[in-house]
């Protein structure tokens, strides 16, 4: 067996090809009262999100850890995911899609009108 690194692995270098991939990461922080530790209003926010964003949703999920929530949506196009530290105010959420649906701009429009944080961070990752 041959060992390869990630770099190799890219569908640049065949006979390794890799499916489109795209992945975001949004860092939300002083997220608004009564979302981080409602699993309900979470879920309803990030289907919100999903509708904005042209993504497909198949299936959603929940765990309320009190405090704090992870959810996760899975997507006709892969999932998106969010963890709540209501404690902190903050929010992670994770946007994985096999097509190029998300548009930066919608992403923090979507996110800052459904989570009013008083700062947000999003990018996308590059493999």
């Amino acid at each position: 067996m041959v060992e390869r690194s990630a770099r190799d692995l890219s569908s640049r270098n065949a006979p390794y090809p890799a499916p489109y991939v795209e992945h975001w990461v949004a860092q939300l922080y002083g997220v608004r009262p009564g979302i981080l530790d409602n699993p309900e209003k979470l879920q309803e926010a990030l289907r919100s999100i999903a509708a904005a964003l042209n993504l497909t949703v198949r299936d959603t999920f929940a765990h309320f850890f009190n405090p704090g929530i992870s959810a996760v949506l899975i997507l006709a196009e892969s999932h998106l995911s969010c963890h709540t530290w209501p404690e902190h105010e903050y929010a992670h959420l994770d946007i994985v899609t096999c097509s190029p649906a998300v548009k930066r701009k919608n992403l923090i429009q979507s996110l800052t009108r459904e989570f009013q944080p008083r700062h947000l961070s999003v990018v996308k990752l590059h493999y």
